[in-house]
């Protein structure tokens, strides 16, 4: 499994996008997910084909998402999909061991983790349980995880 995740917090919401990248028997399928805050908002698809860059931070799960550090957009329904630009202000320093540390190196974990995008700024709109919002201005961080 492959996971991606974008946090991005504005004055009026907390929203959260996951994309689970897994391998199926004939092809990688993935597990779409959108949370919000206020009102508890939780939706979810399952999406195939799915792929995650082979050279850097960014998946592709279907129709439904499209995600790197430069841009993030999502179609779950009319009433919940984002298309948001992300400008990255504090990426993670490159060094020879991840978040981790030296568990990095250490085969077997079921879980490694790494944060890609400390901060960014976020320019677009979502629209989220019906809702609109225009979240220009909004802060976004991003992580991979795999295991």
């Amino acid at each position: 499994m492959e996971g991606y995740y974008w946090r991005i917090v504005s004055p009026e919401a907390v929203i959260v996008v996951l994309c689970g990248v897994c391998r199926g028997p004939e092809e990688r399928w993935a597990l779409v997910a959108l949370a919000a805050e206020p009102g508890g908002l939780v939706r979810y698809q399952a999406a195939a084909p799915a792929a995650g860059w082979e050279d850097g931070f960014g998946v592709r799960a279907g129709e439904l998402l499209e995600g790197s550090t430069a841009r993030l957009q999502l179609r779950l329904d009319e009433d919940n999909r984002l298309d948001l630009e992300l400008s990255p202000q504090l990426t993670w320093p490159r060094r020879a061991f991840g978040a981790l540390g030296a568990a990095h190196a250490l085969p077997g974990l079921s879980q490694y983790w790494q944060p890609v995008l400390l901060d960014g700024s976020v320019t677009g709109e979502a629209r989220v349980g019906g809702r609109r919002l225009r979240l220009d201005g909004a802060h976004v961080y991003a992580e991979k995880n795999w295991g």
